[in-house]
């Protein structure tokens, strides 16, 4: 059955995108032992919880209506959501300036944040920059052209890699490590909004109805009444440990689990992220045609399931040792929390296509309550722990938890693309 899903186009777009993630997790990886000898654990602890705050501005910049462009059968349709979406990411993003500026200070204090308090300001550029990738993406998705795709990626890492090295060499501290991630989402932005304008600039100008707007706002809005309100709180389940392990522990062990799961979910992210596009791709014209989409579900699980086996297993056995040696003495503990993580990673990679096919079959609303009962476990669970465990134990605990919820969705989605009926 694998054999066969190697042999089909999905397969063969899979590839293209998975040439530049490959480029640009060799560069992000590869830079890593570098980036630990210029910038200190506490460093990677502030950029940690930088990017937790990012990562929930990011969804709300486009309200997810993004995910919206692969779904209509008319272009037209889609070019207007493209439109819709690239509007509402710059207005929130003039809205987070606004706040910054208006109450920075309330802002610091009521949130206890002062690791970032210097770099607030970028906060709504990472945002915008990631909106519009994130759109423009879809778009792509939409039509299938994955390459341009994977030379953003590459685009984006080379960005982010040479600006925090030259920044680190320049003895700028952490700030670095802030600028250089917003700098490559800024070029991997450029580069794919260039990409898309050279190729369907003309398309896109002669379809764009700026009247249509307001209908589309309504007739996706599961999109940011669910999808957008999952997301979030999916993000904020994922901060929980960069935050919690700040209150109870110190920045050092922050910094211990940021580049911990940082190397770990790198490859699972980009590899997912790029399973992702193309799946929803297909899964939508197989929804569309009424096929079997149990039998689709089933055989991308199981794929993503074979794939991700071994490395799993590696890494709980190894990753110590490995972390010890690659990023330098004193980098050992990032392995210990990398190896415990890996029961949550491991079902989160495979979820994947289940998380796709929620958003296919529009299903948001249930995903919503999900991540809502993922999220007040996750909290519970390690807030208690961190009062009477010591770190390790405590992120074991999130970890199992997470392993359990992922599992669990998978089992959910299956039984009901079994007993599904297209009746839209």
């Amino acid at each position: 059955m694998v054999k066969l899903i190697f042999k089909n186009k999905f397969m063969r777009n899979l590839s293209l995108l998975m040439s530049g993630t490959v480029v640009a997790q060799l560069l992000t990886v590869g830079v890593t032992p570098i980036l630990t000898r210029l910038y200190s654990p506490e460093a990677f602890g502030a950029l940690a919880i930088f990017s937790s705050i990012a990562g929930v501005l990011i969804i709300l910049s486009t309200c997810r209506y993004e995910m919206a462009i692969v779904l209509p059968k008319e272009d037209r349709v889609a070019i207007n959501i493209l439109g819709l979406c690239f509007s509402i990411c710059v207005i929130t993003c003039m809205v987070y300036y606004l706040l910054i500026i208006l109450f920075e200070e309330n802002i610091v204090s009521v949130f206890g944040i002062t690791e970032i308090e210097d770099v607030l300001w970028i906060l709504p550029l990472s945002a915008l920059a990631m909106g519009l990738y994130n759109t423009l993406n879809y778009w792509s998705t939409r039509n299938k052209q994955f390459k341009r795709v994977s030379i953003s990626r590459v685009t984006q890492a080379g960005g982010v890699t040479a600006t925090q090295i030259g920044l680190g060499v320049g003895k700028v501290h952490s700030l670095g490590l802030f600028i250089g991630t917003v700098t490559g989402q800024m070029l991997g932005s450029l580069v794919l909004a260039l990409q898309v304008w050279k190729s369907d600039g003309s398309r896109i100008k002669r379809n764009l109805n700026v009247s249509s707007w307001f209908k589309l706002l309504f007739e996706y809005k599961d999109f940011p009444l669910y999808s957008s309100t999952q997301a979030m709180i999916n993000a904020a389940s994922i901060s929980i440990p960069p935050l919690l392990l700040g209150i109870f522990y110190n920045a050092t062990t922050v910094g211990y689990y940021a580049l911990g799961i940082k190397l770990i979910q790198l490859p699972i992210a980009l590899i997912g992220d790029a399973f992702n596009q193309v799946f929803l791709q297909k899964f939508s014209d197989h929804a569309n045609k009424n096929d079997n989409l149990y039998k689709e579900l089933k055989k991308a699980t199981l794929l993503l399931a074979l794939i991700a086996f071994l490395p799993a297993v590696g890494i709980i056995l190894f990753s110590p040792r490995i972390f010890e040696f690659f990023l330098g003495t004193g980098w050992g503990s990032a392995g210990v929390f990398s190896s415990l993580l890996i029961v949550w990673l491991y079902f989160s990679f495979i979820n994947r296509p289940a998380v796709v096919a929620i958003q296919v079959l529009r299903k948001q609303k249930y995903f919503l309550y999900y991540e809502i009962f993922l999220f007040i476990t996750r909290f519970i669970v390690l807030f208690i722990s961190a009062q009477h465990l010591n770190a390790f134990e405590s992120i074991g605990l999130y970890s199992i938890v997470g392993g359990i919820f992922n599992l669990s969705l998978i089992l959910i989605v299956l039984k009901t693309t079994k007993n599904y009926k297209k009746n839209y």
